[in-house]
């Protein structure tokens, strides 16, 4: 749901540093799993309860999670290998981040924080799990409120500006990803019924 003209005007501010990669040539897969460390990393920052730290990093994390797609098309490598890379990385970015919160409200003995992150990592991964059935049955189903660039930014918000409400933060977070995979259910059963018809 971000809007295009912002992700143009980000595109353009990363230009100067995709070429450095380019030159340096990092390739595009390398910058994916480079990514995918840092991920990690910010999982286990979170799970330790620095989370305004866990955000900065995951902005990085963030970063990198864009320039591999960038380097790719700048460089003319897209390949369905790196997009499956890609994808797999973003999926275990999300699990161990939201791991990471898990982890850390059990340490602090918070209900509602570990229940919300619980049902948070059952509608993150239903909502990317929907998108990937449909596309395996030939449906194309990119749409959805609350996609991943929106999750992320969404996270990057709570652990630098409302670490202390992220217990609250966590259930909209679970509420939203969750109604995400159901509306992407529902465009996707009535986009095959549609076809069948």
């Amino acid at each position: 749901m971000l809007n295009d003209g912002i992700k143009n005007g980000f595109r353009k501010i990363l230009h100067p540093l995709i070429k450095t990669f380019e030159y340096m040539h990092i390739t595009p897969n390398a910058l994916t799993l480079t990514g995918l460390m840092i991920n990690i990393l910010t999982g286990y920052i979170i799970a330790t309860g620095k989370l305004l730290t866990g955000g900065i990093v995951l902005i990085i994390a963030s970063i990198f999670d864009t320039f591999d797609g960038e380097l790719a098309r700048l460089t003319g490598k897209t390949s369905a290998s790196g997009a499956f890379l890609d994808s797999i990385s973003d999926r275990y970015s999300e699990f161990f981040i939201l791991g990471g919160f898990g982890y850390y409200f059990i340490t602090i003995g918070n209900k509602i924080g570990i229940y919300s992150t619980f049902f948070a990592i059952i509608g993150s991964i239903m909502t990317s799990y929907t998108r990937a059935r449909a596309e395996g049955v030939g449906i194309e189903l990119k749409g959805g409120f609350f996609q991943r660039p929106e999750r992320v930014l969404y996270l990057v918000i709570t652990l630098l500006f409302f670490s202390k409400f992220s217990h609250y933060a966590m259930l909209l977070f679970a509420v939203l990803t969750i109604f995400t995979a159901i509306q992407r259910l529902i465009t996707g059963f009535n986009k095959i019924k549609s076809i069948k018809s």
